[in-house]
């Protein structure tokens, strides 16, 4: 459950944060929609695990949803407009250009740098944080997003310290098998 500033549970708040992980990693693009209505609580915490959601769950329908969050005045917390603009990377329409332009020039580095992922993402394109240089580009060209990336959901990795071997490493059957990768 939730503990509230004033000191009230709410136990809709974890649940609303339990259900978004397994269907943003279970769902599919119907459910989007759904875990999107969310994006209006007055939690930060479900925001903020809604957002994650939306960036493995794929849906156009969402994108308008996304954008008027991250540069509309609806959103006050720094790090769910930052969730947001890493989510927009997958949505290529004049709109959600348009909308990560203006996110450049918020006051949290955070979501400017998310901004810029997205953009490069988009377009395939490294301005920088400069807002006129992206108008600029989007203005020179009929075809902005031709050069883009595929949007990939980002993971943590860790690499590898000294000590650890690269290759996979066996412990007898009543130990668990540990497997590295190389990175």
């Amino acid at each position: 459950f939730f503990q509230a500033e004033d000191g009230i549970r709410d136990y809709k708040v974890t649940g609303v944060q339990t259900c978004a992980l397994p269907i943003c990693r279970h769902g599919d693009a119907s459910d989007a929609a759904l875990v999107a209505k969310n994006l209006a609580s007055e939690f930060v915490q479900v925001r903020l695990a809604v957002a994650k959601a939306l960036q493995r769950l794929h849906d156009p329908a969402v994108a308008d949803l996304l954008w008027e969050r991250l540069t509309g005045g609806k959103e006050d917390s720094s790090d769910v407009r930052t969730e947001i603009a890493i989510a927009l990377g997958q949505y290529p329409t004049p709109a959600v250009f348009q909308a990560l332009v203006a996110a450049l020039s918020q006051r949290e580095l955070a979501v400017n740098v998310a901004a810029l992922d997205s953009l490069r993402t988009l377009t395939g394109q490294n301005l920088g944080l400069d807002e006129a240089a992206w108008l600029s580009f989007y203005g020179s060209t009929a075809t902005p997003f031709e050069e883009g990336r595929m949007f990939v959901y980002p993971t943590f990795v860790r690499r590898l310290d000294v000590w650890e071997d690269r290759k996979s490493t066996r412990l007898n059957s009543s130990h668990l098998v540990i497997s590295y990768a190389v990175f």
